[in-house]
């Protein structure tokens, strides 16, 4: 009988009543007692059950509790309904009648005509009694009835629970749903093409007769595998596999029955197939991998009469398309070709996947599977699988102590576990292999198991991350393989510390590496050596070696394509010094490699930004061969720390600060093509009136700068967002960011009767100032070599000059009262080299009374912007 996983005993566990589940006619008076007591705990208990069904969850363990059962979800959450009673399970046997508590019924499980379903018996709340469905799908009522017990009927992929009320009688149905029912989406698949006809369905048949060609076994009754062998002349079926994906992925499809059925709901007698997981696509292993099933039905001996109902069947549906079935409840497309009888396989080859030279003809007695690892399972299967009824091992019990030899008939598995020749790692041991064919033939296989001298290790490594910014090696310590060897002393006496391999990978899963980091050693990028304790002493002692440090050197990153805050996989690859070659074990351990992120290696210099704020404040300062000054800004200037090179430098995508313009529309960006970045230059752009007091749009606005690298000395990032550093920047000019104001107090005096014939300003009453506050004179300094002329409606007398570079003139103007009449500038002159500063001179009026009023200065510095400062002035009243 098939055995669901959700037992029909513990759901016993709901029962109400102290009597068995069903009750016959005769008995159907029986008191039910204390019935009303155990109700209401019992429904709070189905209800948080069913509340975990309609979360999506589904049934995938149950284990019996005292008074109860625990129920385990697929989320793996467990739940407990305790009541005590004892109880009775409904169930399919694989003869298709209805089973009570495993004893067979008189009904058949009929499924209906239009679902393909198989119709459920329930109680009728009318009478109390079960009803059962006849082959012409009508309901039939039963000798059993229901007492005040709960039921769970398992059919359609899950279970049906009936559950009485306050009054003893049935309510409805719950349905709980198990894998089956689970189930959402199913598609037949080639496997990636490794099943032969995935649309196909061929029946292989053999009528079994006992025929032995070993003396070890001379009859039937001799067999000891792990099936009893069939009486002569019985019939064997089994089918070619199929390949099946389900969805959701999570949901296991190994305990789902599986059926064929035609778009008329009619299905194969006696072909039911099973799954089982297939793992070779498998990336990484989840609860039941990634959904991907080959489906086939084993081995089944069938009677005579069952024999016929196949064989009408197939007569009957020869050619016609089936959909997998999953117990009943969800179907594929009609895909599946049914292609009849094909002629069964000879059994001839045994082959283990894994091994090197690992297929043996059946009967031989001189083959040998080489590189057998200690430690490690080997699965033998037939090469024709389809002829294969039954297989079993034999290790004689010398060989089995001295090698620890386990095998596992059941899977079919063998495991060698130690090798006890620690000092020439040289071991040959027997195995010998029984096999029952299909047609009857039992034939003896021995092989020669060839140990590997590679020593299994369980030793895990933690991943290492490693910053190639401040660290230029890395270590690992040998302890941790040593402690995971199955044989340390194998090791110890036949390693090679001076001849290790080892090679970087990419990826690590299901034990396997792959993609290879070519050149990650030959290139020098990395260097490897064993080093005693004190990490730093080589030695290839295994008395006395500890880690092993690897060395790195970043300028070779480039060109092995690393990338970083990526996980490699460091293989190393120990050797036998007996020849060179062997392989003793390898270990992998995961490195991650990081560096600081692009931005992270800009510092801006204190001073050049205002408090509160990340914008760097740029001033002009440069000029060029002829003493013009230039408006851009050397970027490098403004950083304590950046790195010398980059891959690009753009002005950032929106328009700039409250402009409506773009950044491109603003500035020019000079030396585009060059990766230095001290190189780079930046410079506004656009006309403007400097007589007006105008300024370029964007003059002193705030421009976002992105600076790109998408390496770390070569080092790759691959972090979003590492490889970009932005910055915002404001320009400027020194002298109109100042400030022109008096040298002394809030007002330049002049006398007003020397105002009548010229008063002269001179530098110890008017000064200048930039930005920072470093001051200059604002009325000439220097011995010219040009004549201004006349700027600005002002006279300029003589070669008027500024000692301060970036000034190109500065000259007063006239007051809108018209206080000062004249105005004229004076140059600095010079008599034995001692220069004597020029002066503003101003001619006015008399006046009556003091008066101040404002003077505007304008100073043009050497980049075309003007200054102009309305500087305080007091004419003084003086008797005549």
């Amino acid at each position: 009988m098939r055995k669901k996983y959700l037992s029909a005993l513990l759901f016993g566990a709901l029962l109400f009543a102290s009597a068995g589940t069903f009750t016959s006619c005769k008995d159907y008076d029986d008191d039910i007692s204390n019935l009303q007591g155990q109700i209401d705990g019992v429904a709070a208990d189905v209800a948080d059950l069913q509340a975990q069904i309609n979360a999506g969850k589904w049934i995938t363990n149950v284990a019996a509790i005292e008074g109860g059962f625990t129920v385990t979800f697929s989320d793996g959450q467990t739940f407990n309904i305790v009541n005590g009673a004892p109880g009775t399970q409904i169930t399919i046997g694989e003869d298709g009648y209805w089973y009570f508590d495993g004893e067979k019924s008189d009904y058949l499980a009929v499924a209906n005509g239009e679902t393909g379903k198989i119709n459920v018996p329930y109680v009728n709340t009318e009478d109390g009694y079960w009803y059962f469905y006849n082959e012409e799908g009508e309901a039939v009522k039963s000798a059993y009835k229901a007492v005040g017990a709960a039921y769970a009927v398992a059919a359609n992929g899950g279970y049906n629970l009936y559950l009485p009320n306050e009054n003893g009688e049935m309510n409805e149905a719950i349905f709980l749903p198990g894998a089956g029912a689970s189930i959402t989406d199913m598609e037949l698949t080639d496997l990636n093409g490794e099943i032969e006809h995935p649309n196909q369905l061929y029946i292989y048949n053999d009528e079994f007769v006992f025929k032995s060609k070993t003396t070890d076994i001379k009859s039937a009754s001799d067999w000891n595998g792990t099936k009893k062998l069939p009486a002569d002349e019985s019939m064997v079926y089994s089918t070619n596999e199929l390949g099946l994906r389900i969805n959701p992925t999570n949901v296991d499809g190994t305990d789902v029955e599986y059926v064929l059925t035609t778009s008329q709901n009619n299905t194969l007698s006696h072909i039911v197939l099973k799954a089982s997981e297939y793992t070779e696509l498998l990336k990484s292993r989840a609860a039941y991998g990634n959904g991907l099933y080959k489906l086939k039905m084993d081995n089944t001996v069938l009677s005579a009469n069952e024999a016929k109902d196949v064989n009408a069947d197939l007569g009957k549906y020869m050619n016609a398309y089936f959909a997998v079935n999953a117990d009943r409840t969800i179907r594929t497309d009609y895909q599946v070709q049914m292609m009849g009888f094909a002629e069964a396989e000879d059994l001839k080859y045994l082959v283990v996947k894994a091994l090197e030279g690992g297929t043996a003809g059946v009967g031989s007695t001189n083959c040998v599977w080489e590189k057998v690892k200690v430690g490690q399972t080997y699965k033998v299967e037939a090469v024709e699988a389809s002829s294969l009824y039954d297989m079993y091992f034999v290790v004689d019990d010398a060989t089995k102590d001295a090698y620890d030899v386990v095998v596992d008939n059941e899977n079919r598995t063998f495991t060698v576990n130690k090798n006890p020749d620690s000092s020439s790692l040289e071991a040959k041991l027997p195995i010998t292999i029984y096999t029952a064919a299909n047609d009857g033939t039992v034939n003896k296989t021995v092989i020669t198991l060839s140990l590997d001298a590679a020593i299994p290790s369980t030793g895990e490594y933690a991943e290492i991350t490693t910053d190639v910014s401040t660290k230029k090696d890395f270590s690992f310590d040998l302890a941790t393989m040593k402690e995971g060897l199955g044989d340390l002393q194998s090791w110890l006496l036949n390693v090679d510390l001076a001849n290790v391999d080892y090679a970087l990978y990419k990826k690590y899963e299901n034990g396997k590496l792959s993609e290879e980091v070519a050149n990650a050693f030959t290139s020098k990028l990395f260097t490897a050596t064993v080093v005693a304790a004190d990490g730093k002493t080589p030695t290839s002692d295994v008395n006395k070696a500890a880690n092993i440090k690897i060395a790195i050197d970043n300028s070779k990153a480039s060109a092995v394509g690393m990338e970083l805050d990526k996980t490699y996989y460091l293989e190393v690859t120990y050797k036998s010094k007996k020849d060179g070659v062997s392989v003793l074990n390898t270990s992998v351990v995961p490195v991650k490699f990081t560096a600081p992120a692009f931005a992270e290696l800009f510092t801006i210099k204190a001073g050049y930004t205002n408090a509160g704020e990340d914008i760097i404040n740029a001033y002009f300062y440069d000029k060029d061969a002829q003493g013009k000054g230039v408006t851009a800004v050397q970027l490098k200037r403004y950083f304590e720390e950046s790195p010398n090179y980059f891959d690009t430098i753009a002005y950032q995508e929106g328009n700039v600060d409250d402009t409506n313009k773009k950044a491109t529309d603003l500035f020019t960006q000079l030396s585009m093509g060059t990766t230095d970045f001290s190189a780079i230059e930046m410079d506004l752009k656009g006309d403007f009136n400097a007589d007006k007091g105008e300024v370029p749009a964007g003059y002193g606005k705030v421009v976002t700068i992105n600076v790109t690298d998408d390496d770390y000395q070569g080092w790759k990032y691959t972090t979003e967002g590492d490889d970009t550093y932005s910055f915002q920047i404001r320009l400027m000019s020194p002298i109109y960011e100042g400030t022109v104001a008096p040298a002394e107090g809030n007002s330049i005096v002049i006398n007003g009767n020397e105002l009548k014939n010229g008063f002269n300003i001179t530098s110890d009453m008017i000064i200048g100032a930039d930005y920072n506050g470093n001051k200059y004179n604002v009325v000439p300094d220097r011995v010219g070599t040009n004549d201004l002329g006349n700027v600005n409606g002002v006279v300029v007398d003589g070669k008027a000059a500024w000692a301060e570079p970036q000034i190109e003139y500065a000259v007063p103007q006239f007051d809108k009262n018209k206080y000062i009449k004249e105005l004229k500038v004076t140059a600095a002159s010079s008599k034995e080299g001692k220069v004597t500063n020029g002066t503003f001179n101003l001619k006015g009026e008399s006046i009556s009374q003091d008066v101040t009023f404002d003077m505007p200065v304008k100073v043009r510095d050497i980049w075309g912007y003007e200054l102009t400062v309305n500087v305080p002035v007091t004419i003084t009243r003086t008797a005549e």
